[in-house]
């Protein structure tokens, strides 16, 4: 098979992850050798012929029990990176660390099925996930975000009771066919679109509101326009060390005498107006409040220079750096001035979003940022 595709992705339902006893113990090597166990050497095998170009992705079909707010998906990727590496021999491991990804296995029936069966038994974590933010797709969203944040690539989904899509003829073995996977978890679409290309997601929602002139901006002057004067080469200072008057808030970690920091009246893009800091460590910060789960925002800015943007989250007026941060690359469309673009949906409990654009300069070194846009795309309807 590597012979005839040599650069072939190959998904598992499990590799090293088919014994979870391996997590279980100090050494995944004494485990396998108490059991008598030849998987590790079979995979072994795999790893012995796989050309460079392949790759192996352990999917770890145990991901259908896994609850997101536990962070057993964080915590399954971390084990199945590094505590079966002794199960690797010392010539494979380079291989293995390389070629070999992580991956899990969502079963979207459970967030279909009811908590009680025909029967009246509670269904198991397997076969039940109950809904977050008033909605089952909501807890498909949940697990589905997490899942896809700790895998390197791929996360698998098994579905079984409904087609995804309406097939002019019935499908074999299909239990329900009133209804597609899309039309019954209402929203599904748009959040697998929005965790696994929040880029092309984000512009093709921009632009459908906008078509519609449903499109609502939530930032005051991303634009960073002002009305004061320049008080010289362009450049109008703050005045408080904390916030860029009328255009957002600054937080400086590291300035030293040549630190400026304020609106460059003579640099912007499509325009001549931008937030600009000089010779400094620290972040320009623009805040959404009364967001919620469920929420998907759509991001884009401009910048010249360089610094990078991340989605962080509030509770209650406090950050909760637990939680990851999205990270919204900036790229090269040609000329001066790089974009980010992209989608990032709300946390459980957080209520307000804060986007950091962090920065890093050397004495005489500038950034400008530029058309700072944040716009709520969609919400997951409620049951």
């Amino acid at each position: 098979m590597f012979r005839e595709y040599p650069d072939v992705a190959i998904i598992a339902y499990w590799l090293l992850t088919i014994d979870p006893d391996y997590f279980r113990s100090a050494s995944a090597m004494t485990v396998a050798r108490n059991k008598g166990d030849l998987w590790p050497h079979f995979v072994n095998g795999i790893l012995d012929v796989m050309p460079p170009g392949a790759r192996l992705i352990d999917g770890n079909e145990e991901g259908y029990r896994f609850v997101a707010r536990r962070g057993d998906f964080n915590l399954s990727s971390v084990q199945q990176r590094d505590h079966v590496i002794e199960l690797i021999a010392p010539e494979n491991r380079v291989k293995f660390c390389s070629q070999v990804k992580v991956g899990f296995g969502l079963y979207v029936d459970a967030y279909e099925n009811a908590e009680f069966d025909k029967n009246g038994k509670k269904r198991t974590g397997l076969s039940y996930r109950g809904p977050a933010g008033g909605s089952r797709t909501g807890g498909f969203a949940l697990h589905a975000a997490e899942a896809a944040y700790a895998a390197n690539e791929y996360v698998w989904l098994w579905n079984e009771k409904r087609p995804w899509v309406d097939w002019e003829k019935p499908m074999p073995k299909v239990l329900s066919t009133d209804m597609t996977r899309v039309q019954k978890l209402k929203g599904i679409d748009d959040v697998l679109r929005a965790i696994c290309d929040p880029e092309t997601y984000a512009f093709r929602r921009v632009a459908e509101l906008k078509a519609a002139g449903q499109f609502a901006e939530l930032l005051h002057n991303g634009e960073c326009k002002i009305d004061s004067p320049a008080q010289g080469g362009g450049f109008v200072f703050a005045n408080d060390s904390s916030k860029l008057g009328g255009v957002c808030g600054l937080w400086v970690d590291r300035k030293s005498e040549a630190s400026r920091f304020g609106v460059d009246t003579s640099m912007g893009d499509g325009d001549s107006f931008s937030a600009r800091a000089e010779s400094a460590k620290g972040s320009f910060l623009y805040s959404v409040k009364d967001v919620k789960f469920g929420e998907y925002y759509s991001i884009s800015a401009s910048l010249k220079g360089h610094a990078y943007l991340r989605c962080a989250w509030k509770r209650k007026g406090s950050f909760d750096w637990t939680l990851p941060h999205h990270a919204i690359p900036f790229k090269d469309v040609g000329g001066e001035w790089s974009r980010a673009l992209g989608a990032v949906g709300v946390p459980e409990n957080c209520d307000e979003m804060v986007l950091l654009f962090a920065f890093d300069l050397a004495d005489g070194e500038s950034v400008w940022l530029d058309n700072v846009s944040a716009a709520k795309i969609f919400t997951i309807p409620k049951d």
